[in-house]
């Protein structure tokens, strides 16, 4: 299934402002010049941006990490699941290259509803693992992105470090 409209930003401008918008013809055809449907931007096809932009996506489409970022982001959720569970009640949830960690007994609303108590057990193990050199999402209420960069030897060594330092507990 596809999408009838994409937005896409940040990434796409490989570090430099650029956004932009993707969809099907019929949709795309409404924006100016060719329908009329207005759209600009301050920084709207400024040519550094935009020639970056069409490296990125170039690399992208010919060398495509996503497949195996996803997979690597399943197998450490499972792996972050298992540590964590030596020490919390809690749950590691994945979809794709995000996860988020879920304290307590977990929330089946949208947005999810977060205790003070859990709250505070995810504020706990933010500092110890910010203490042990290691960055996760500084709220409960935020996901965890997976990049190229998080190559299999990093996050063993970011399991190994996250459990050593809740052993402190």
């Amino acid at each position: 299934m596809q999408p009838d409209l994409v937005t896409m930003g940040k990434i796409v401008g490989g570090g430099l402002p650029l956004a932009a918008v993707a969809g099907k013809k019929n949709i795309m055809d409404k924006l100016a010049p060719v329908g009329e449907v207005y759209q600009a931007g301050t920084l709207s096809g400024n040519p550094l941006a935009v020639a970056a932009g069409l490296a990125v996506l170039t690399e992208l489409d010919q060398n495509s990490p996503y497949p195996g970022v996803a997979e690597r982001t399943q197998k450490f959720a499972e792996r972050l699941q298992n540590v964590l569970s030596k020490f919390y009640s809690v749950r590691v949830r994945q979809l794709s290259s995000l996860f988020w960690i879920e304290f307590g007994e977990g929330s089946t609303s949208f947005p999810p509803e977060i205790s003070a108590t859990d709250k505070k057990t995810y504020s706990e193990f933010f500092r110890k693992a910010l203490e042990a050199g290691l960055y996760f999402a500084p709220s409960p209420f935020e996901v965890s992105f997976m990049s190229v960069t998080h190559t299999d030897e990093v996050l063993e060594e970011s399991l190994k470090k996250l459990e050593k330092c809740l052993k402190g507990l």
